[in-house]
This record gives structure tokens, C-alpha cells and sequence, in this order.
């Protein structure tokens, strides 16, 4: 086990670090989403990724 340990300390290492990163941007995700923060602004006039829409709704 010891030896396992010794062989791959950088991989355990980088691997912690990336699942402690993927947690911590999960939590904030969450918690952003609980508080009504989100990408969308309920409003389409003003969004740019719904501008096929708003053009289909205009006509």
C-alpha cells in the first residue's frame, strides 16, 4: 500500500485537487440556483441566446 502511495502521490495529488475544485463549483452552483441567480434573465428581449426566438416572435 505504501509502495502504491509512494508510486502515485502526483496522480493522488492532481485527482484530489480536481474533485475539490468539481465540489466547490457544484456548491456554488446550487446555492446560486437557491438564492434565484441564474444565467437567464427572464427576459428574451435582451437575451442574445434566444435571438431566434425573439425574431420568430416579432413576425
Amino acid at each position: 500500500m505504501v509502495e502504491f502511495l509512494a508510486e502515485n502521490w502526483g496522480n493522488l495529488l492532481v485527482g484530489g485537487s480536481l474533485l475539490t475544485a468539481v465540489i466547490f463549483v457544484v456548491i456554488k452552483l446550487i446555492k446560486e440556483g437557491g438564492r434565484g441567480k441564474s444565467s437567464c434573465c427572464s427576459d428574451c428581449s435582451k437575451c442574445k441566446g434566444c435571438m431566434s426566438q425573439n425574431e420568430k416572435n416579432r413576425k
